[in-house]
């Protein structure tokens, strides 16, 4: 099975990047004076960024429920109901997600334009440059990039998990297992969480470690993976 950071999630940081600074000229245009970005401006950014990231969020879960589905355990699983749930998550939480971000990108703006209308002798050419061009600007690439990991791996979990909630709709008993990249770059986080079972499911001969599933940070890249609960380990 490819690793969800593997495909998909250049085009998501392509889509978020492409969002991010077409927002970015929006505010720069806005920065008039009085300088006043109101909330139908904000509800206006969420509406506009949401399809294009959801739609990639959506092939991305997709793919991961396609692949899932050639595991022997989710065969029995309708691999178009599967997508027909997929594809409600989409919607429901891109919605979350960009309302997120854009509040986190309303209060940087929101911080910016007070200081430049309580610093005497700003300009308008400074308070730009302080949005647009500074290490923590909420429209740089390095933004769409943490972005695109963190909901890549995301999306990658609930086409899976998807399958595995279908499934277990039929009476399969199924292993939730956490999965790390197990390289140097696995933080103290996610490290311990490796090959532990999900809480509340048949656990086997394995740990609990966790409920909720990947991403488990900013820039997670961990995966989950379903084991079928053998006779033995139902009978004990």
């Amino acid at each position: 099975m490819s690793e969800p950071t593997d495909w998909g999630q250049k085009k998501l940081a392509r889509a978020v990047g492409e969002q991010l600074g077409r927002q970015r000229r929006r505010v720069n245009r806005a920065l008039l004076e009085p300088v006043v970005l109101s909330a139908e401006f904000w509800d206006e950014e969420t509406a506009y960024m949401q399809p294009p990231i959801q739609r990639e969020l959506e092939i991305i879960a997709g793919h991961s429920a396609e692949e899932h589905h050639q595991m022997p355990l989710f065969l029995p699983v309708d691999i178009d109901e599967t997508f027909d749930h997929v594809r409600s998550w989409a919607r429901e939480y891109t919605y979350e997600l960009i309302t997120g971000i854009n509040a986190r990108t309303r209060v940087i703006v929101s911080n910016a334009i007070e200081q430049y209308n309580a610093t005497e002798g700003m300009t308008r050419a400074e308070l730009e440059d302080m949005l647009m061009n500074t290490p923590g600007s909420p429209f740089g690439p390095s933004r769409a990039a943490r972005i695109a990991v963190t909901e890549t791996t995301r999306a990658y979990y609930e086409g899976g998990a998807e399958m595995a909630r279908e499934a277990e709709s039929l009476g399969i008993q199924i292993i939730h297992l956490w999965q790390t990249n197990r390289d140097d770059r696995v933080c103290d986080i996610c490290g311990p969480l490796h090959m532990t079972a999900r809480y509340g499911k048949p656990k086997g001969k394995y740990e609990y470690g966790w409920e909720i599933g990947p991403p488990a940070h900013v820039n997670c890249r961990c995966k989950v993976a379903y084991e079928l609960v053998g006779a033995d380990e139902l009978e004990s």
